[in-house]
């Protein structure tokens, strides 16, 4: 089997390709802060607008491991991202991954009482939009 297939990307600058470490950036300021992982989600949720509940559905979907892969990926990838680490290492300790897996399980039930889902084909085009700015597949 090969392994993954690279995405072909405009050219996007470092700054650009960084929007999954921006997110990890904040969860770990809400770990660190010692935020309840469900109220906080539940307030960002409710404060957010439909396209931004669908982006923290797919991040969910997408899931805690996955996204620490991809985010330790891509500063491989672009040392001009190395900041990012601490934040990065943050989330993958075991007080980040417990936090951030009830994050993401608040989101899912969130998500099922307001009635935002995701149609296949709609996670589809946001995915592809999140792996051209990686510049890599999210496996």
């Amino acid at each position: 089997m090969k392994g993954p297939q690279p995405v072909p990307i405009p050219q996007y600058t470092p700054a650009e390709r960084a929007g999954i470490l921006e997110n990890l950036k904040r969860l770990s300021n809400f770990i660190v802060n010692k935020d309840d992982p469900v109220t906080k989600t539940q307030a960002l949720y409710k404060a957010g607008d439909d396209n931004d509940r669908k982006n923290a559905l797919l991040l969910a979907i997408i899931g805690r491991e996955r996204l620490l892969v991809a985010a330790k990926r891509l500063i491989q990838e672009v040392p001009d991202l190395g900041e990012f680490l601490q934040y990065v290492e943050l989330c993958d300790s075991v007080e980040g991954r417990k936090w951030i897996d009830q994050s993401f399980d608040e989101i899912k039930g969130q998500s099922r009482l307001m009635g935002v889902t995701l149609k296949r084909e709609e996670a589809a085009k946001l995915l592809e939009k999140v792996e051209q700015k990686l510049g890599f597949r999210i496996d």
